[in-house]
């Protein structure tokens, strides 16, 4: 990874943070994570707001609702190739959490829908995602541990595409680990 790189992922998570600043205060987790996708890196930070209460609730699990607003930076690593090096996207989703809580740690899965919005339509002359608007999803695992579940740890299979509202619509699929903190 070049300087240049390291310093576009340093800015672009400078200025997710200064977008969510004032939200955060509101936030009741934030999170980044770090994944990769073939000849791509992805760098995320995330506030998420959580329900009130618990979709679903059993004695020994329940099923809650969360709301997560990100900032993306996706890298291309491939050399000697023209083209954005690096797009930015914001974007919002809407997710709901099984989870089996316990004193101890809470084992979670995670499974969300919801929109990005790109800051080019093409990485590295390569990946076309047709317009700006893409449909987002994922499905994670993890684990909430700590003094009243406060750490988290997790991993999460992400796509992205516009779901061939134009074309061409290559998307972008990518694992990534993602840790949090919950206020």
């Amino acid at each position: 990874m070049t300087t240049n790189q390291w310093i576009h992922g340093f800015l672009a998570t400078a200025v997710g943070l200064g977008v969510c600043t004032s939200s955060i205060a509101l936030a009741q987790t934030i999170a980044v994570s770090a994944g990769y996708a073939e000849q791509t890196n992805v760098f995320e930070f995330a506030a998420v707001w959580d329900r009130s209460s618990a979709l679903i609730e059993r004695l020994a699990w329940r099923v809650t609702g969360h709301v997560e607003l990100d900032v993306m930076d996706l890298q291309g690593r491939r050399s000697n190739v023209g083209g954005y090096q690096s797009i930015g996207a914001v974007g919002m989703t809407p997710f709901g959490r099984f989870e089996w809580p316990s004193e101890e740690y809470s084992p979670f899965v995670d499974v969300g829908i919801g929109i990005n919005f790109l800051s080019h339509t093409s990485l590295q002359e390569v990946q076309q995602f047709g317009i700006a608007l893409q449909f987002g999803e994922f499905v994670g695992t993890g684990l909430r541990f700590g003094q009243n579940g406060a750490y988290e740890i997790g991993v999460r299979l992400q796509h992205m595409s516009n779901a061939n509202i134009k074309f061409p619509n290559d998307g972008i699929t990518f694992g990534a680990v993602r840790i949090a903190y919950h206020f």
